[in-house]
């Protein structure tokens, strides 16, 4: 069939047009656009002459413009785009920088309490939330989600975990006006009294979770060996909190009646529950986003344990012997704590090609950073007795808390993996439509 006039300058104004797009994409899927709207076009010019080939104009235009917008944002090597990562290739130096921003906030805030500023605090309760606006903002833009939001991601869940119902009992006179917000207060209350009804809540969607990935995945020896010595070292300290409520207060023998020992042991073990249903949860959303960012969903993890207290301040360092060792020790364990969180795992991970190789680097850089914050639990009550003792249970309490960490993160480690794959890109739907294919001019 003869090709018209309009129709060799649609061709030659859509060619152009493609140059909008990234050039990867280019590459990769301009030769099959232009076919398709060879095809779709040839056939409206068919079907209705001029002025069908205005109507297909006037939808093919908004779509190119979205389409080629949404590109240059997630394209992994666009020069203004979220990066998206690229199975065995490093993220470039952008995408890295935008991924140390939230822990950046969190060392800067750290060493600003080091030298007397109260700081830390303050992005503590805070940051987070303001964090992961950006986020949102433009995941609800481009319905993708940046993999520079999942540091944000576990840091928002760590901040609401802890005291995000709190903050609302504590400071109950802030939405007592307010008839949606009193309602949310009436529910805090329910949940500070009651931290059972969150877990009951938390326990069938990570049950559902875990059939989701079992069904994609399969099963692995691996997840099983982590999934049980998480759930062992939840239960033994839970057997430990009964021993501990039953029998002694702060090491000493009292003997303890039923009726005190039961509303001890409710309120105990529903604050254990509580957290290890939230841990496990937390490990398991990560699963969500190992479609599109593969391995690099760890970063949750990362963000749940970047804010965390490494060891309290002292409120008044002039009160203790040794000023200076102590303030020798507290800043290289919280920098050191917080720099390799921050800076040192998420750059060496970044710019590691290899999976095998990012899943070392993390769990190097994991255990550095729990070793760190497990030491520090026995800074004070070792070196001034005066200020803590150092008891069995509490010993205990440690171990079992930085256990259960480790074993979360290599659940976790068990749990994201495979190819990192792009968004299979449609090129046969073309603003908005599939034709049937006419011949080829």
């Amino acid at each position: 069939m003869k090709t018209t006039h309009w129709l060799m300058n649609s061709r030659s104004l859509y060619a152009t047009l493609l140059n909008l797009y990234p050039r990867e994409y280019r590459e990769t899927y301009a030769v099959p656009m232009m076919q398709v709207f060879t095809d779709q076009c040839l056939s409206a010019y068919q079907e209705h002459g001029f002025w069908g080939i205005i109507r297909f104009w006037l939808r093919i235009i908004p779509d190119l413009g979205y389409t080629a917008l949404l590109e240059h944002f997630t394209a992994p090597t666009a020069r203004w785009g979220l990066m998206e990562p690229v199975a065995n290739a490093p993220l470039p130096w952008k995408g890295v920088i935008l991924i140390l921003l939230p822990g950046l906030v969190y060392l800067v805030s750290q060493i600003a309490q080091l030298t007397g500023q109260p700081w830390y605090l303050t992005v503590y309760y805070r940051g987070a939330f303001l964090l992961i606006i950006p986020v949102l903002i433009v995941w609800a833009i481009t319905r993708r989600f940046p993999i520079w939001g999942l540091i944000p991601v576990g840091l928002l869940f760590r901040l609401v975990q802890e005291i995000g119902y709190q903050m609302i009992v504590v400071h109950p006179d802030v939405f007592s006006r307010n008839l949606l917000l009193n309602a949310v207060l009436n529910l805090a209350k329910v949940i500070q009294a009651d931290p059972m009804v969150l877990s009951l809540v938390f326990i069938p969607i990570i049950v559902f979770l875990a059939v989701r990935y079992l069904k994609q995945a399969g099963s692995s020896r691996r997840f099983g060996v982590w999934l049980g010595t998480f759930l062992v070292l939840c239960l033994t300290q839970l057997i430990i909190g009964i021993i501990t409520i039953s029998t002694s207060y702060q090491g000493v023998y009292i003997p303890v009646s039923y009726h005190e020992f039961w509303p001890m042991f409710k309120m105990s073990s529903s604050w254990d529950i509580y957290n290890l249903t939230a841990l496990l949860l937390l490990v398991f959303l990560g699963t969500l986003f190992t479609r599109r960012h593969g391995f690099y969903a760890i970063f949750i993890m990362v963000g749940y344990i970047l804010p965390a207290m490494v060891v309290g301040m002292p409120w008044d360092l002039d009160m203790l012997p040794n000023k200076a060792f102590v303030v020798a020790v507290l800043t290289i364990a919280l920098v050191g704590y917080r720099a390799i969180l921050s800076i040192v795992a998420p750059i060496w991970m970044s710019r590691t090609p290899l999976e095998k190789d990012k899943k070392r680097v993390i769990l190097i850089s994991i255990t550095i950073a729990l070793a760190i914050h497990a030491v520090m639990q026995f800074f004070y009550p070792i070196f001034y007795p005066d200020h803590g003792n150092v008891t069995w249970t509490w010993l205990a309490s440690v171990f079992f808390e930085e256990g259960k960490l480790i074993s979360a993160f290599l659940l976790a480690l068990s749990l994201y993996h495979g190819p990192i794959v792009r968004r299979p890109e449609k090129v046969q739907e073309l603003s908005g439509m599939v034709a049937q294919k006419s011949p080829s001019v």
